[in-house]
């Protein structure tokens, strides 16, 4: 058993295949649905309401990012584990089709840096979120018009 936040939590199959999906999309941003509809399409039995438990449990451990993109998103998350990167870059959010990706700037960083000196003010880049356009709506647009 796990012990998360003083709780006792169970190893479970399904934990072990929610987390290793997870795993293997480290790299992407996941809403819970579309967890769902993966598993669902390779056959794998997963509950609804297991995968938006087990997401807050990782989330309140540290596993999983959690990205509140805006009211008309869904929430998505990624699988952070101990990977430190993710905590030093901010993140793009496409307000059309909610693709988000990360963004390592260094004109960013530098602005940050800025704050921090001149404002006496330390940015939470895991919060930081810049929304826009992507490339792929952006183009799609210009063709309609």
């Amino acid at each position: 058993m796990n012990n998360i936040s003083g709780i006792k939590r169970r190893n479970t199959k399904q934990k072990s295949i929610i987390l290793d999906y997870l795993k293997s999309n480290k790299d992407t941003h996941l809403t819970a649905e579309e967890i769902v509809d993966s598993l669902k399409s390779s056959n794998l039995k997963v509950g609804k309401a297991t995968v938006y438990r087990l997401l807050n449990n990782l989330t309140e451990e540290g596993t999983l990012r959690k990205y509140v993109l805006s009211d008309n998103l869904c929430s998505c998350y990624q699988y952070v584990g101990d990977i430190e990167d993710c905590n030093r870059h901010y993140h793009l959010v496409c307000d059309e089709c909610g693709k988000v990706s990360h963004c390592d700037n260094a004109n960013m960083n530098k602005l940050a840096q800025s704050i921090s000196q001149n404002d006496s003010f330390d940015l939470n880049l895991q919060k930081i979120i810049l929304y826009g356009k992507c490339n792929k709506c952006t183009s799609r647009r210009s063709k309609k018009l």
